[in-house]
């Protein structure tokens, strides 16, 4: 069994490199907090004031989610529910016809010989009827799937939107405290 060692490093958070300190890897969101707890102490009429950890806290909190899942659901947040759903779904709808008329004309490769030889005994009506009747079933079915999707991203982006800015009302108001 690999035993973790301890390693130094510096880590950027809001824009300043906190000092080295030795973390174990990999560290949790706490343990980053108390070392930027630990490390960030202001100074105000010649004595030491410790930092809000709970701030800190947050504050961390709130950069990993910029980071990470936070950037896609900015960019769905920006638009109004029916908007992005109906871009969604029209571009899901275009991509569905390409890959339709891609694997049709695979189809019409493959069964070239026998699509010439009973060309003149088939009914082309029936043809195709059950052509366009497989095109609107693949279609339909690709753009009712993306609706559903794209509703659900767009719900629970939203939902997450909402807890970022209330923790950032949150931490508005924990400066103004001070």
């Amino acid at each position: 069994m690999m035993t973790r060692m301890p390693v130094q490093r510096s880590k950027e958070i809001f824009g300043l490199n906190i000092l080295q300190e030795t973390l174990r890897e990999p560290c949790s969101q706490r343990e980053i907090s108390a070392v930027i707890f630990r490390q960030f102490l202001k100074e105000e009429n010649g004595r030491c004031i410790v930092l809000s950890e709970e701030r800190i806290i947050l504050m961390t909190r709130m950069a990993s989610y910029e980071q990470g899942e936070g950037r896609d659901n900015v960019k769905i947040g920006n638009y109004f529910r029916s908007d992005y759903i109906t871009v969604q779904v029209l571009k899901s709808i275009i991509c569905a016809t390409i890959a339709f008329l891609i694997m049709f004309g695979v189809y019409m490769l493959c069964n070239y010989e026998e699509f010439m030889q009973n060309l003149y005994n088939m009914d082309l009506l029936a043809f195709a009827k059950d052509v366009l009747t497989y095109f609107c079933a693949m279609v339909g079915g690709y753009g009712v799937l993306t609706y559903v999707v794209c509703t659900w991203r767009y719900v629970s982006a939203k939902k997450s939107l909402k807890c970022y800015y209330h923790n950032l009302k949150k931490l508005g108001s924990m400066y103004n405290e001070r």
